[in-house]
C-alpha cells in the first residue's frame, strides 16, 4: 500500500535494503581502557525515487528522511515532506515524532561562473546524482 502510494505520487523509484546501524552509548557508559568496534545492527530501509533522480525518501522502522536536489523554496521542500508524513500518518498511525532535522546547503551557482566542485564535497552537490554517477 505505502509503495503504491508513492509511485502513484510521483515516486516510482522503488527500492528495498539494508542500512547498518550501530550505538555509541553502551561503549561510552563502559568506559574501557581498549578501543571496540560499536556493534551493527541491520535495519531495513525503503527508498522511493522520483524519475529525475533529484527528490528521494528513505523510510526506516523509525525514521522518514526526504533528500532534495532541486527545490527553490523551503515551502516546496516543507510541502512534499509534509505531504507524505500525513500519508503515513494515516495509513500507519505514527504515535509520536522524536526528532525533525533539516539541513541546508547553500550551493554555489555555476551558472555564474562560480564553480563549487573545487571547493565541496561531491555529495554536496547532490548525494542521488553522485550515486547514480558511480554506478
Amino acid at each position: 500500500m505505502i509503495q503504491e502510494h508513492f509511485r502513484k505520487d510521483g515516486f516510482p523509484d522503488f527500492k528495498r535494503g539494508l542500512a547498518m546501524t550501530f550505538n555509541l552509548a553502551p561503549l561510552l557508559q563502559d568506559q574501557k581502557d581498549e578501543a571496540q568496534a560499536p556493534p551493527t545492527v541491520p535495519v531495513e530501509r525503503y527508498s522511493f525515487s522520483n524519475l529525475s533522480n533529484t527528490m528521494n525518501f528513505l523510510l526506516e522502522q523509525s525514521s522518514l528522511t526526504l533528500q532534495a536536489t532541486e527545490y527553490h523554496t523551503f515551502d516546496v521542500f516543507a510541502e512534499h515532506l509534509l505531504r507524505r508524513l500525513e500519508f503515513l500518518h494515516k495509513t500507519v498511525g505514527l504515535s509520536y515524532i522524536e526528532r525533525i532535522g533539516v539541513r541546508y546547503l547553500d550551493a554555489r551557482d555555476a551558472a555564474r561562473g562560480r564553480n563549487s566542485e573545487p571547493v565541496l564535497n561531491p555529495g554536496s552537490n547532490g548525494t542521488l546524482r553522485e550515486a547514480k554517477r558511480s554506478d
